[in-house]
């Protein structure tokens, strides 16, 4: 089965439940491989939102790419996720970052996500559960993860989450 890496993020409360909520309705989709630390991130796109909780997990699926991504969209839908406006407050926020082999540019969805080299609250909870990962574009997460290392403000609010 392929490997797939999905983005977990929630800044409405109970922010920790949404995502303990995603991840179980995720597991009844996929094989849950494993779930980075939850970090306490500031907001990126918009400084005006709430602070997010973020995380990273590792997942493998027969679900294609574009199957994979329904399945997110319905389970952000499901927990209450409406969209108005890019960068908004959300009660989930799950992105498909990266699966195994696809190079993929379409309307809905890019692979490797374009925006993970500048976003530490994506490649440092990666690093804690995958750090020799290579990106589907031959980035690779560890020299990601040092890019960010000195700089970031992350704080663990929780360990790795089980569901």
């Amino acid at each position: 089965m392929p490997i797939a890496f999905i983005g977990l993020g929630s800044n409405i409360e109970p922010r920790l439940d949404y995502l303990k909520s995603a991840i179980k309705a995720l597991e009844k989709k996929v094989t849950i491989l494993n779930i980075s630390n939850i970090y306490e991130t500031e907001p990126w796109g918009n400084p005006n939102l709430f602070p997010f909780y973020n995380g990273v997990m590792k997942i493998s699926t027969y679900l294609s790419p574009s199957e994979l991504l329904n399945a997110l969209l319905h389970i952000e839908k499901q927990l209450g996720r409406i969209r108005t406006q890019k960068w908004e407050n959300r009660t989930i926020d799950l992105d498909l970052l990266d699966y195994e082999n696809v190079i993929f540019n379409g309307n809905n969805l890019i692979l490797p996500h374009p925006y993970i080299q500048e976003r530490s609250f994506v490649v440092i909870p990666w690093f804690d559960i995958d750090s020799d990962w290579v990106l589907s574009n031959n980035l690779k997460i560890k020299d990601l993860y040092y890019d960010f290392f000195t700089e970031t403000n992350l704080k663990i609010v929780s360990n790795a989450l089980t569901v």
